[in-house]
């Protein structure tokens, strides 16, 4: 393979690099992968061919090289799903993980030049295979996951906050490939300085995953804290309903006694006397009669409750509520949302 092959593959398994996250963190909207694909090859030989039709210098290519980012982020926009901070953070995760192996790649070619017949392209050819294979694990089985927990959970301030790493990272990686593994640079540069940079790329790289992993477990932390909370507002709704319970029992068992004292009553008295007694319970009827709120049992028992401890204190208690008896939420949940209403109000 001659050099200018090596230069295709190059530049070809960069871009694989670079597609990486996007392709296997984001969902596209049509479920079609490949033309998204070929999209991105189309624009990548469009680049290619540009600079060797016009034979352009570093820098100028370095500026049409940010045009085709621009363009391939505006496909990443269109053809995937997902949230616009969640696609610019995976999109510059993926131009750092370039950078980084493209400084790995650079290393391994100034170290392993002439070993074996081999032309410093050729070894960067081989590196740079053995290095997108490994993005392609970290991506796969880390940062996928941690990536979908993060921007799940997190909110869009924190997510913008989320992106200064990369950004930063990916500005030192530049920069330090510009200068140090520049072409024109590398032959001079010492040992030690080309050390102490791939030194500066691995910790680059610890520090992003270090980042993320916290990040995620500060979520994961939270999460279970409010699980937590959630679950002692459940047991403390249990408490009170199983207080209500006894309460009511009690009454029941009050009810039934004066009950049996009214039918007591009623078996000694003539006909006049009975209509006059039962028109009195009739009354009393009516003035303890149950408060309707809801067609929900359960939530309008807790309504009820409410209403009487507002009576009691001199508070007005208008409600307006449409929950049916069949609501697939669970009473006890019910029961706690619409009593932080009201205790809120």
């Amino acid at each position: 393979m001659n050099d200018n092959a090596c230069a295709v593959f190059l530049n070809l398994i960069n871009l694989a690099v670079r597609m990486m996250p996007i392709f296997l963190c984001l969902e596209p909207r049509q479920k079609n992968r490949e033309n998204i694909a070929a999209v991105s090859v189309y624009l990548w030989v469009v680049m290619i061919s540009m600079q060797s039709l016009f034979h352009m210098n570093e820098t100028q290519f370095l500026l049409f090289s940010g045009a085709f980012s621009c363009l391939f982020f505006l496909v990443l926009l269109i053809f995937f799903d997902g949230s616009l901070l969640k696609k610019a953070f995976l999109y510059l995760s993926a131009w750092l993980l370039a950078a980084l192996s493209n400084s790995l790649n650079a290393f391994a070619a100034w170290v392993l030049r002439g070993a074996g017949n081999l032309t410093s392209l050729q070894v960067g050819v081989i590196v740079s295979f053995l290095s997108a294979c490994g993005v392609y694990l970290f991506v796969r089985f880390w940062l996928k996951e941690v990536t979908e927990r993060l921007f799940a959970q997190l909110t869009s301030r924190s997510c913008l906050l989320l992106l200064g790493y990369p950004a930063a990272a990916l500005g030192i990686i530049l920069y330090g490939t510009s200068t140090i593994f520049s072409p024109a640079v590398l032959a001079l540069r010492g040992f030690q300085d080309i050390i102490f940079y791939l030194a500066l790329c691995v910790m680059i790289l610890i520090l992003y995953v270090m980042i993320l992993s916290s990040t995620a477990g500060i979520v994961t932390r939270r999460k279970t804290e409010e699980e937590l909370s959630f679950a002692k507002k459940l047991i403390d709704s249990q408490r009170e309903r199983y207080n209500q319970m006894l309460e009511h029992m009690e009454q029941v068992r009050i009810i039934r006694h004066d009950f049996r004292h009214h039918i007591h009553a009623l078996e000694h008295m003539d006909l006049d006397a009975q209509k006059q007694y039962l028109a009195y319970l009739h009354r009393e009827m009516e003035e303890t009669s149950e408060e309707y709120f809801c067609e929900n049992r359960a939530v309008n028992g807790l309504l009820q409750e409410s209403a009487a401890k507002c009576r009691q204190n001199g508070i007005d208690f208008q409600t307006e509520l449409d929950i049916s008896s069949h609501i697939p939420i669970d009473d006890l949940t019910l029961c706690i949302v619409t009593g932080n209403l009201i205790n809120n109000a």
